[in-house]
C-alpha cells in the first residue's frame, strides 16, 4: 500500500532571494498568494531494461506571461527508474541527443525513487517563466517499465522588488529581514 503525502510548501508572506548571474546580485520576491497543491502525474512510453527515454519537458507547467507567478514544485519518480534532470532546459545548454553521462554533472541531477518517491516527492524545483526542466529516464530494473513521475506544485503570485516598500527592500539587502535562498535552475548542490 502506498502512502500519499504532500510535501511541505513555503508560506504566504515569506521572502525569497535568488542570484541573478547577469546582474551579479541577489534579487528578492515576497510570496503573496499560493494556489495548490496542484498535482501533475505523467507517464511516458515503456522502456526495456537499460532503456533511455526521449526528452520530456514540462513546458505545459511553464508560468504564464500574463500572470506574475512562479511554481514551487516537487518531483517524484517511481521505483525502477533513474531520472536525469536538467533545470532549466534550453536547447543552447543541452543537446539531448548526447549520452547523459557526457554532460556537465554540475548542471544536472540524477533522481531515484529513494531520493524522491512518487508518492511523496522531496526534490524541490523553483520554476519561472521559460525556465522549466527537461527530463530523461533510464530503466534500471530488469523488467520493462513505463516511466511514471509526478509534480506536486504550488503556483505563487509574488511581489517583486519594484512593488516593495523601499525600507523593506533595504532591510532585505542588509540582512535585517530573512529571505530563504532559492534557485530557478542552474547548479545543484
Amino acid at each position: 500500500m502506498s502512502v500519499w503525502a504532500y510535501p511541505t510548501f513555503s508560506k504566504a508572506g515569506e521572502f525569497k532571494k535568488y542570484w541573478d548571474a547577469t546582474d551579479k546580485q541577489y534579487h528578492f520576491i515576497r510570496l503573496v498568494e499560493g494556489m495548490g497543491p496542484l498535482v501533475y502525474p505523467r507517464r511516458s512510453p515503456a522502456l526495456s531494461p537499460g532503456g533511455l527515454s526521449a526528452l520530456l519537458t514540462t513546458e505545459d507547467i511553464n508560468p504564464s506571461n500574463n500572470l506574475k507567478h512562479v511554481y514551487e514544485m516537487f518531483l517524484g519518480v517511481r521505483a525502477g527508474l533513474l531520472c536525469y534532470l536538467f533545470h532549466p532546459y534550453t536547447d543552447e545548454q543541452l543537446n539531448w541527443d548526447e549520452n547523459p553521462v557526457n554532460i556537465d554533472r554540475d548542471l544536472t541531477r540524477w533522481i531515484s525513487y529513494r531520493d524522491s518517491p512518487y508518492e511523496c516527492p522531496t526534490v524541490k524545483l523553483w520554476v519561472k517563466q521559460d525556465g522549466y526542466p527537461g527530463l530523461r529516464f533510464i530503466n534500471i530494473s530488469d523488467v520493462s517499465l513505463r516511466p511514471e513521475y509526478r509534480y506536486v506544485a504550488k503556483a505563487w503570485k509574488f511581489q517583486g522588488e519594484d512593488e516593495m516598500p523601499k525600507p523593506t527592500l533595504e532591510g532585505l539587502r542588509q540582512g535585517v529581514f530573512g529571505a530563504d535562498p532559492i534557485r530557478f535552475g542552474g547548479r545543484f548542490d
